[in-house]
């Protein structure tokens, strides 16, 4: 653990979680058609399922690690600290999108009140704040968070069906907690069950030797590549789009589950052996993710970069992606001194 009580390898994977978020967004916004067969954007979408899970399952993590930390005998004090943080990132993801939008040219309430990733953080950081309290005497409390998330995931295709259904007032009431068509496609159901994983299976792995991570790190790895074979088989076989509806979608996020356990692993593993500096930098982008999400958004997709869109080569992203990168990492130095003053 570091001086601040944070193991500095879930820093740097919720900084290497930031940089593949970037990517993604970056080549996803400003690659031509043309060029999107090509092995090096392939190479960025098979990367891009990456951050999505890690992030949430970090969100867990940090929470469950707070716990057992100094105030371990004080449940309430954990319960108040989740309902802040959660609080806190729910709030960032409405202002983003009001950011956004008055960035894009207006704002448009429609827009700026519909749920995306921050929200089903914040919503799902609260969520297992209260459950983290409730299970405060329970002897085996990861039985029972793992079950949860197995229980999610086995009923996101109803839920998935429940939320399109609705309508009016019901559907904009619903829409932060299921999938509704036009207000959200980050809904808190199914992924609250990568912030459940991350609270109840990833703090062993943080305390546990290198020898172990290194195990773990091998079997996720082979267990997402299970999960994906599996999974495309899964959609061959059975007809209909492939949504959240589609019964294989519970393969796809067990797949997903294994991937973002193996970047952690793979964070744990590698950071004693990087350079200090760049263990620094992905630290440093890891523990101000939040502000590099928005930063980096309106140069990816808003109106200030409308002559890029789908118009760069893989080259040319690649460029563009570096000095985004870095200009996201000059603000993320600039806040941290501001905030030492």
């Amino acid at each position: 653990m570091t001086g601040s009580g944070r193991d500095e390898g879930v820093d740097v994977a919720r900084g290497l979680a930031v940089v593949t978020m970037i990517s993604t967004h970056a080549y996803d916004g400003w690659v031509l058609d043309d060029a999107r067969a090509s092995a090096g954007y392939q190479l960025t979408r098979l990367l891009g399922v990456l951050p999505l899970p890690t992030f949430l399952g970090l969100a867990g993590l940090g929470l469950a690690l707070r716990r057992a930390g100094r105030h371990a005998a004080d449940p309430d004090h954990t319960l108040r600290e989740g309902l802040r943080a959660g609080l806190r990132v729910l709030l960032a993801g409405y202002a983003v999108s009001a950011g956004l939008a008055l960035i894009d040219g207006g704002v448009d309430l429609r827009t700026v009140l519909r749920s995306d990733v921050l929200h089903a953080i914040g919503l799902s950081t609260m969520g297992l704040a209260l459950l983290l309290r409730a299970l405060h005497h329970v002897r085996a409390p990861a039985v029972v968070g793992l079950s949860l998330a197995g229980l999610v995931l086995a009923t996101t295709p109803a839920a998935t069906r429940f939320g399109r259904s609705l309508v009016g007032v019901p559907a904009a009431l619903a829409s932060p907690f299921v999938e509704v068509p036009g207000l959200t496609k980050m809904p808190v159901w199914p992924l609250c069950a990568f912030v459940l994983l991350g609270a109840f299976a990833w703090p062993p792995l943080v305390r546990a030797s290198d020898r172990t991570r290194r195990r773990v790190l091998a079997c996720a790895t082979l267990a997402a590549v299970g999960l994906a074979s599996m999974t495309a088989a899964w959609v061959a076989s059975v007809s209909g789009p492939f949504d959240r509806t589609h019964p294989a979608i519970v393969g796809n996020g067990l797949d997903l589950a294994a991937r973002a356990t193996a970047t952690l692993a793979c964070a744990l593993v590698c950071t004693p052996h990087l350079p200090a500096t760049v263990r620094a930098e992905f630290a440093r982008l890891g523990r101000h993710s939040l502000l590099a999400y928005a930063v980096h958004l309106p140069f990816a997709y808003g109106r200030i970069v409308r002559p890029l869109r789908h118009a760069l080569s893989m080259g040319e992203a690649t460029a563009a992606f570096i000095l985004l990168l870095v200009g996201v990492s000059v603000v993320v130095r600039v806040r941290e001194r501001l905030a030492r003053r």
